[in-house]
């Protein structure tokens, strides 16, 4: 351990670092002592920059180079004497220093902020049972095993510990205060229990704690709750009415019951086995991701206020079947989809479209959904360029189209396409496939009247025009139906 003189001139040195415009230190209320050191601007240089307008260039310069000026101190290792030096401090910042122990930290502290430090289970939280936020994640060495010796800290609000060895909620289970509990990536095991004393509570992230089984919440505040990467096998909610933004991605949940859920907004439930979502008739969730589902789902309730679905990824997903009027975003990627229901019948006001990589002919399943404005059906099997151009044409708003990968686009682009790419593998193509391009382009901006891209690549005046005119001669020649043979 380094000697008490080597300590104190430690923490004198780093004072002066991140204050050497301060003259008196016992009137700070909030101190950033987070290694490394950057000393805190000077005020004379920050109003002059603000009053001069001749010279502003230079001064904010000046103002950004003394801002982010570096120490090359050393990180603390002790905090002693710091009561000495800011006694009226409230709020600390001692991020990525060695400190062990908060020996010398003010007693009236508020705030306390000591990310990637070495602190353990036995560091002395006693003197700062005034703390309302604690932010304590990701400790060094032995790190934070236990939160038995916070229990004193009644007036808390805040705790975030990410990245510790944390195992159980023993010692803040009586904090009744608390509104935000961040324990993601810790070592909590079993059914994990949320009982009704955390009636203040509104953020519970829990995500990353692997060995959990089961999650029981009765909490009546809370309005976020993210337990994804749990290994959760069951999900239970009682008297939790004002959850709004449910995580429960990436577990082995099989069902899940969200009917108690009144006011839940957003749901993301990907990489489960679900096979069923349960919904009350007054859940008003607005948006739905069920990507990447080993199960068949059914939802015995369809969410009908739902403005976004993700299903992507998911074996027979969920399609829309009945009325979905505020959908305006769907997504059913790498489904296995054969066929589209009248996706126009039940959810006339979609605006963007996602069916890439199904096994689709035709998009017929569009038709009524003349309020599509980006649709992509990247690497399907639509083989005709007249039947696309036909399905095209009942989306009067489309700007965005991309069909790549398709029989009916051939060999047309490059695998992966930008402005610039594109631009020189045009110019190489021989003078038939170039034509056979342009007019698949301008038959596709024929049907859509508004295209701003199609395939990835820009649609400008010049091409269009040079594009119109080319399908004006195919088609009188008797060619306006260009296939894949083209």
């Amino acid at each position: 351990m380094p000697s008490f003189v080597l300590t104190h001139d430690a923490l004198l040195g780093a004072l002066t670092d991140v204050e050497p415009w301060t003259a008196y230190w016992d009137r700070l209320v909030r101190v950033e002592l987070g290694w490394p050191f950057t000393r805190r601007t000077d005020p004379d240089v920050s109003a002059a920059s603000e009053k001069s307008s001749t010279s502003h260039q230079i001064s904010a310069s000046n103002h950004i180079s003394a801002s982010n000026q570096i120490s090359a101190r050393e990180p603390l290792s002790s905090l002693a004497r710091l009561t000495e030096f800011v006694p009226r401090l409230l709020e600390l910042d001692v991020s990525g220093n060695h400190i062990a122990y908060l020996t010398g930290v003010p007693s009236a502290l508020r705030v306390l902020e000591a990310r990637g430090c070495k602190l353990t289970d036995t560091c002395g939280w006693g003197g700062l049972r005034h703390l309302e936020r604690l932010d304590v994640g990701g400790q060094k060495g032995e790190g934070i095993h236990s939160l038995t010796q916070m229990s004193c800290l009644g007036r808390l609000t805040t705790l975030i510990a990410p990245h510790n060895k944390i195992s159980s909620l023993d010692g803040i289970l009586g904090l009744r205060h608390l509104v935000k509990l961040d324990l993601s990536y810790n070592r909590l095991q079993g059914v994990v229990e949320m009982g009704k004393k955390w009636d203040k509570l509104e953020e519970l992230v829990l995500r990353g704690n692997k060995k959990m089984r089961g999650l029981r919440v009765a909490l009546r505040g809370v309005m976020l709750v993210d337990v994804e990467e749990c290994g959760l096998e069951d999900v239970v909610f009682e008297a939790a009415d004002k959850v709004r933004v449910l995580r429960v991605s990436n577990n082995r949940l099989t069902r899940l019951d969200v009917s108690m859920l009144g006011a839940l907004r957003t749901l993301y439930a990907d990489g489960n086995a679900l096979s069923e979502v349960c919904m009350g008739r007054g859940t008003r969730v607005e948006a739905v991701s069920l990507r990447y589902n080993t199960s068949t789902i059914t939802l015995p309730v369809a969410p009908r206020d739902a403005k976004r679905l993700y299903v992507s990824g998911t074996l027979h997903p969920p399609l829309p079947t009945t009325p979905f009027y505020a959908l305006t975003y769907f997504e059913a990627a790498h489904c296995g989809l054969t066929t589209l229901p009248a996706l126009g019948d039940v959810a006339p006001n979609l605006r963007t479209v996602n069916l890439n990589w199904n096994f689709l002919e035709g998009l017929g399943g569009l038709k009524g959904c003349g309020r599509v404005r980006k649709m992509s059906a990247v690497g399907n099997r639509v083989g005709s360029v007249r039947r696309l151009v036909k399905d095209i044409k009942a989306m009067s708003e489309l700007e965005v189209v991309d069909v790549r990968g398709n029989p009916c686009v051939g060999g047309w682009y490059l695998p992966l396409v930008d402005e610039g790419s594109d631009a020189a593998w045009r110019r190489t193509l021989p003078n038939k496939v170039y034509a056979g391009r342009l007019a698949y382009r301008g038959l596709v901006m024929a049907g859509a009247a508004h295209l701003r891209v199609l395939d990835g690549v820009s649609v400008t005046r010049k091409e269009r025009d040079k594009a119109g005119e080319l399908v004006r001669r195919l088609t009188e020649i008797g060619r306006g139906d260009l296939g894949p043979e083209m």
